[in-house]
C-alpha cells in the first residue's frame, strides 16, 4: 500500500520521534511511505535558528499561533497536493492538529481513505471518543490507543542495562527513572514530592529536554 503521511505543527521532542517511528512502522509492514511535514523533523533541535523561532513562537498571543497553524496547514496541503499529482496513493495518514483540514481535503481530492491520528494528553484522550461521536463520526471508526514503547527499544535498553549496570551499585537502592519533556502535565513535581517522603533507599534520575515543573 502507498501511504502519504502528513503532519503540520508538532513539537520538537517526542512528537518528532513519534512521527518518524510511525513512518518507520509503516515501512516495516511493507508499505511505501512518503512523509511530508510543513516544519522540520529534527528531534530536540533547540539550538538552530528554526528552533529559536519555535521557542519565541510559544510566547505569542493565541490568535497569532492560530494564524501560523492555519498557514502551515495550507502549505502542507499544497505540498501533499503536488505529491499526489506525481503519483497515486492508497491512503492519507494525517497526524492531526487543531486545524487539520489538510488531511480531509487531500482524501476528498484524491478519493482515498483518511486516517486522522490525534495525539492528546491523557485527560483529553479519555473524552475524545465521546466528543467525536457527538460530532457525527461513527463510533466504530474511532480507536483510542494508549501510549506505548516500541519493542525494539525495550530490547535495546535490556541489552544496554546488561552492559552498563543501573545507576547505583548498591543493590538496596531503588533507582526511579523519568525520561520526557518535563512538561507541566507530566507532574514530575508530584514524583519529587513523593520521593521526599521516602527514605534514602530511593533515588531518581531525570532526563528531559527542558524544565518547567
Amino acid at each position: 500500500m502507498r501511504v502519504v503521511f502528513i503532519c503540520s505543527l508538532i513539537g520538537r521532542g517526542g512528537d518528532v520521534i513519534q512521527v518518524l517511528e510511525m513512518s518507520w512502522a509503516f515501512r516495516e509492514l511493507g508499505h511505501k511511505v512518503v512523509l511530508l511535514s510543513s516544519t522540520s523533523l529534527q528531534p530536540y533541535n533547540h539550538a538552530s535558528a528554526r528552533g529559536r523561532l519555535r521557542s519565541i513562537a510559544r510566547c505569542l498571543p493565541w490568535w497569532t499561533k492560530d494564524f501560523v497553524e492555519l498557514t502551515l496547514q495550507w502549505l502542507l496541503a499544497c505540498m501533499a497536493r503536488r505529491a499526489l499529482a506525481r503519483e497515486s496513493y492508497d491512503l492519507v495518514f494525517h497526524r492531526a492538529s487543531i486545524y487539520d483540514f489538510a488531511g480531509a481535503y487531500l482524501a476528498k481530492v484524491a478519493r482515498i481513505p483518511l486516517i486522522a491520528y490525534l495525539d492528546a494528553p491523557f485527560a483529553i484522550e479519555r473524552r475524545s471518543k465521546e466528543y467525536y461521536v457527538q460530532l457525527g463520526i461513527p463510533e466504530e471508526k474511532i480507536l483510542v490507543l494508549p501510549n506505548g514503547i516500541s519493542s525494539r527499544f525495550l530490547e535495546f535498553d535490556l541489552k544496554l542495562s546488561e552492559d552498563r549496570p543501573p545507576f547505583s551499585s548498591d543493590p538496596k537502592t531503588c533507582t526511579i527513572g523519568f525520561v520526557g519533556s518535563l512538561s507541566p502535565w507530566h507532574r514530575v513535581d508530584l514524583l519529587l514530592h513523593a520521593l521526599s517522603k521516602l527514605d534514602d533507599r530511593f533515588q531518581v534520575m531525570i532526563c528531559g529536554s527542558w524544565c518547567r515543573v
